[in-house]
């Protein structure tokens, strides 16, 4: 059992291929352990995406606040991890990072994908989200830290990169970057 927490623990750090070989560390740094025709396609990926994910320690934290609070192009948004216990939690603390104009049905992933896709309340182009303490954040519940960074890399910035231009009318790709701050590795 001690085994599996491990890997689950280890998962949210890092990115594996199919076997459980790894392949990116949590840092984003291409590990060149993986087989050729993987790192290839994680290399072509990694210079076609935009949107994505950046591990940041306090100090490069406050770098990128200051630069996006500047940006009067760049929405800025910023949680602490070390608050959130619960999805419930998470979901809440989002609709109030993101202003959203309706309360949510539920406090769930789901409702928050939803609303998190569409944005159409914000008027800058750029989006710079930082989750504070993330490290802290559902310590007691991995499975869900897990799902909430699988819908950031699966569902959210995808749609934001492009997609939400052939599905939404007058849909404008945005920039939307995600720090993870103070990552312990």
């Amino acid at each position: 059992m001690k085994r599996n927490r491990d890997m689950e623990m280890a998962s949210l750090y890092g990115e594996y291929d199919m076997e459980g070989q790894l392949i990116r560390s949590a840092l984003g740094h291409l590990l060149i352990t993986c087989d050729a025709s993987r790192l290839d396609f994680f290399v072509e990926r990694e210079l076609k995406m935009k949107n994505k994910i950046v591990y940041v320690t306090k100090d490069e934290a406050k770098v990128v606040k200051m630069d996006a609070i500047k940006n009067g192009d760049t929405f800025f948004a910023e949680i602490n991890g070390d608050k959130i216990k619960t999805e419930e939690d998470y979901v809440q603390a989002m609709a109030n990072a993101f202003a959203f104009p309706h309360a949510l049905p539920e406090l769930k992933i789901g409702w928050y994908n939803d609303y998190i896709s569409d944005l159409m309340w914000i008027e800058q182009k750029d989006i710079i989200m930082i989750i504070h303490n993330y490290d802290l954040m559902l310590v007691d519940d991995l499975k869900t830290k897990k799902n909430i960074i699988a819908g950031f890399e699966e569902i959210i910035l995808p749609w934001w990169e492009e997609e939400v231009v052939g599905h939404m009318v007058g849909g404008v790709p945005r920039k939307f970057l995600i720090y993870l701050e103070g990552l312990c590795i």
